[in-house]
């Protein structure tokens, strides 16, 4: 009788210590395939940040702001680009610090699609906060996973 005790328990602890395996594993994977997707989201709000900058603080002629107010357009695709997929992988967590971070920056949809954007100031300091927010949220997300918790 002790000896089927024992095999159960046996059982119970090698399934219990898979379970535990199978749950690192898939951790493991979710931060994996979730750090191209963050780099990606942080690199496009850089990447339009500074389009807008640019493009608002431009004392060049005519069609060199033109240009830069395409590329406000070009970045701000990109950036939404990045949102969505932040949107459908990102954690809760990191979802809330992308919305921070994008509402740092301002809005530049056009009335409709023959506009040239809206371009405007950058306020540097909330968007640096921001991304740091977003960068410590980054960290927790993507960090790697050494031992099962």
């Amino acid at each position: 009788m002790i000896g089927l005790f024992g095999t159960l328990y046996t059982v119970h602890a090698q399934s219990s210590q898979q379970d535990k395996d199978r749950a690192v594993a898939a951790d493991r994977e979710q931060r994996s395939e979730r750090r191209p997707i963050y780099k990606a989201l942080r690199d496009a709000a850089n990447v339009y940040a500074t389009a807008e900058a640019e493009a608002f603080q431009c004392k060049k002629s005519a069609a060199e702001c033109s240009r830069l107010v395409s590329n406000v357009q070009s970045a701000r695709y990109d950036f939404q680009r990045a949102i969505n997929d932040m949107t459908v992988f990102g954690s809760p967590k990191a979802i809330a610090a992308m919305k921070q971070l994008a509402g740092s920056l301002p809005p530049s949809l056009p009335a409709s699609s023959n506009s040239e954007p809206i371009v405007g100031p950058v306020d540097e300091a909330a968007f640096g906060a921001s991304l740091v927010e977003f960068d410590a949220q980054t960290r927790a997300d993507v960090a790697a996973v050494d031992a099962p918790r």
